[in-house]
């Protein structure tokens, strides 16, 4: 199976051509180590079958509940996947949801290649033309993390995005983990802002999702 492509971009070190064979092969693990340039990971190579079980708090009240997420068909537009209750969801190549098919409706929450310091912005449209939803995104880490599922290597993702209409807003904060190992995320926080003074004025529910299974396609 073909691992998730990680590299080191712009990974040189000048070394004389008449440094010894062993000073070469230290170089080329300081090279490794990223000593010599920023780590990378191009798209995943998602495949038939793959699938993933996550685990979620969901606060207030700590409701424990489970998600799950498997890969059913790849075509050239999008990637058809299977939810724990038997519906059919859209992805792009990235894993961003898709929601009815329709692009324009994307959060793009993740961009390929992943490195630290990317950023990116993207404006999420409606069935209403009345209002849009601007949000922003970045790769803050590359970093160690552990879950149930295990202990992993990944960038972490930081966005937002804010959307209102008329009296009615909503706030979104997501902190995601990115592991090439499980090809998708590991691990996600999500917070929900909804405030609307005529329905209860502001109300805030926080989401804790963490990786308790990954299985590899064939």
């Amino acid at each position: 199976m073909k691992p998730w492509s990680i590299a080191h971009a712009n990974a040189r070190c000048d070394l004389p051509w008449s440094g010894v064979l062993t000073a070469g092969l230290v170089i080329f693990w300081l090279c490794q180590t990223a000593m010599c340039g920023e780590v990378l990971a191009d798209s995943p190579p998602l495949k038939v079958g793959d699938y993933w079980q996550f685990r979620m708090i969901t606060e207030p009240g700590a409701v424990a509940s489970e998600w799950s997420r498997k890969i059913t068909e790849i075509t050239a537009a999008s990637i058809r996947v299977q939810t724990q209750d038997g519906s059919a969801w859209e992805y792009d190549s990235a894993m961003n949801l898709i929601p009815a098919g329709r692009t324009e409706f994307a959060r793009i929450l993740a961009r390929y290649p992943l490195r630290v310091g990317a950023a990116w912005t993207f404006t999420k449209k409606f069935d209403s033309q009345l209002f849009e939803e601007h949000g922003k995104a970045s790769v803050t880490a590359y970093e160690s993390i552990t879950v149930p599922a295990g202990t992993f290597e990944c960038f972490r993702v930081e966005a937002e995005a804010y959307n209102s209409y008329k009296v009615n807003s909503e706030y979104r904060v997501w902190t995601r983990w990115y592991c090439p190992k499980v090809k998708w995320m590991a691990k996600e926080r999500l917070m929900i802002s909804i405030n609307n003074p005529f329905n209860g004025g502001g109300n805030i529910t926080t989401l804790n999702s963490e990786l308790i299974r990954f299985e590899a396609g064939e």
